[in-house]
């Protein structure tokens, strides 16, 4: 099962950011890109087991430290939480969708929903070496079009990364970036490459 990509007549364009493991970089990845693409929507997706929720509540969202607080105050026209174990994740995503409203795209963190969407760009973050990947972490990097290495931290052995991420995936460029710096303008051709002309801030 999937969801929708249209909305009405209109198809929504969709990216997802999946990582190699909890902290890597996704969240501020995902808020570099909403910087250039002021017309999309966020949905962060939380796995787990304890409960199954889907919202655009800002008193749950806007909390300062949260990662739904970062995605809004970098420019997403609606962020929505969803929370699910991955059985559920085909179904609740639906309601999400219903949720974002007039965007332009969705941009969607989250690795399991790989599963069930094809995305228009795939973006797959690592922060250090590779030693053992989980099969749904294997999925995601196969499916990417574009590999990131965060490069937070001098000493980081790329070039290992690099040679273990091409035992997944030969074909997607890799590019090395600090994501806390400024540096994600770098990301704009690729996203016009895959997406299209973007749509600018009035």
């Amino acid at each position: 099962m999937s969801f929708n990509k249209q909305k009405g007549e209109k198809r929504i364009k969709t990216i997802v950011v999946s990582g190699a493991m909890s902290g890597s970089g996704k969240t501020s990845l995902v808020c570099a890109l909403l910087n250039h693409l002021p017309h999309f929507a966020a949905i962060k997706i939380t796995i787990q087991n304890l409960e199954t929720k889907v919202t655009d509540n800002d008193e749950e969202l806007m909390v300062p430290g949260k990662d739904t607080y970062r995605l809004k105050m970098s420019g997403a026209s609606k962020v929505v939480w969803v929370k699910s174990s991955v059985e559920e994740l085909p179904e609740v995503m639906g309601l999400a969708w219903n949720m974002i409203g007039e965007a332009e795209g969705t941009l969607i963190e989250g690795t399991s929903i790989l599963e069930h969407i094809t995305p228009d760009l795939s973006f797959f973050v690592v922060d250090r070496e590779i030693i053992e990947l989980k099969p749904s972490k294997i999925a995601a990097l196969k499916k990417a079009n574009i590999v990131v290495i965060n490069k937070r931290e001098e000493g980081l052995q790329v070039e290992k990364i690099e040679r273990k991420v091409r035992e997944f995936n030969p074909q997607a460029p890799i590019l090395t970036l600090n994501l806390k710096e400024d540096n994600c303008h770098l990301l704009v051709p690729l996203l016009t490459q895959y997406l299209g002309p973007l749509r600018h801030s009035p």
